[in-house]
C-alpha cells in the first residue's frame, strides 16, 4: 500500500475478532470456564494453560462487552494470582465501564507502594482501546503517581502507547502526535537517551 490508514486497518483488525467471537463463541466460553475452574499451578504445562486461558479472553469480550465486563470483573476479584489479574485487567480496559474503573482503582490501591507493579498500571493504560483512552492516558502522566523523571514510568505509560497502542496513538486529527511531540521534546531536555528511544516509535510503523 502506497498510504496506510491506522483507522482503516483498526476497523478491519475490530471486524476480524468480532466474526471469529461471535461464531466460535460457544466453543470459546465453555474452554475457557472449564480452564478457570482447574487450580493451575507452576509448572510448564500449567504456565501454557494459564497464557491460553487469558488469549481467549479478547474473543469472549468482543462478543457481548457488557456480560463480558461483568465476567472478567468476577475473574479480576477472584483471581489469585498476578498473571490473571492483570490479565483480566489488561481485557477489561478495551472498554471505558464501569468494571473497568473499579478495578483499575482496586489495584492501583492496593500496589501503589509497589513502584515495579504499578509500572503495569501504566501499561494496562497506555494499551487500552477505550474510546477516552488517550485523555485516561494524559490524565495518568499528570498524576501524583506518576513521576516525569523517571524512564521506566515513561516507557511503561509513553512509550508503550506510542508503541503498542496504534489504534489510539495513530489518531487521524494528529492531538496524539502533537502532544508525543511536546513531551519528547520535554524528556529530551532532561534526559536524551530516553528521548531517543520515544523517538524511535515511529521508526517501523511503515
Amino acid at each position: 500500500l502506497e498510504s496506510i490508514h491506522p483507522d482503516h486497518l483498526n476497523q478491519a483488525y475490530e471486524q476480524f475478532v468480532q466474526q471469529v467471537s461471535q461464531q466460535l463463541h460457544g466453543n470459546l466460553l465453555e474452554t475457557y470456564q472449564s480452564l478457570a475452574d482447574r487450580k493451575l499451578g507452576l509448572s510448564p504445562k500449567d504456565v501454557a494453560l494459564r497464557s491460553f486461558k487469558n488469549a481467549l479472553l479478547p474473543y469472549l469480550y468482543r462478543n457481548d462487552e457488557a456480560t463480558g465486563a461483568q465476567l472478567f470483573y468476577k475473574h479480576f476479584t477472584e483471581s489469585s494470582n498476578m498473571t490473571d489479574r492483570l490479565a483480566t485487567l489488561t481485557r477489561l480496559s478495551k472498554a471505558s465501564t464501569p468494571e473497568y474503573e473499579k478495578a483499575i482503582a482496586a489495584f492501583r490501591d492496593e500496589w501503589k507502594d509497589d513502584a515495579l507493579v504499578l509500572n503495569k498500571v501504566f501499561m494496562v493504560t497506555a494499551v487500552s482501546k477505550a474510546e477516552n483512552a488517550f485523555a485516561k492516558i494524559k490524565e495518568r502522566y499528570e498524576s501524583p503517581d506518576f513521576d516525569k523523571t523517571n524512564p521506566n514510568n515513561i516507557y511503561a505509560l509513553v512509550y508503550y502507547f506510542a508503541q503498542h497502542n496504534w489504534a489510539r496513538f495513530h489518531s487521524t486529527d494528529g492531538e496524539t502526535y502533537d502532544w508525543f511531540a511536546k513531551l519528547t521534546m520535554e524528556v529530551d531536555s532532561r534526559n536524551p537517551q530516553v528521548a531517543s528511544r520515544l523517538g524511535s516509535c515511529f521508526n517501523n510503523w511503515k
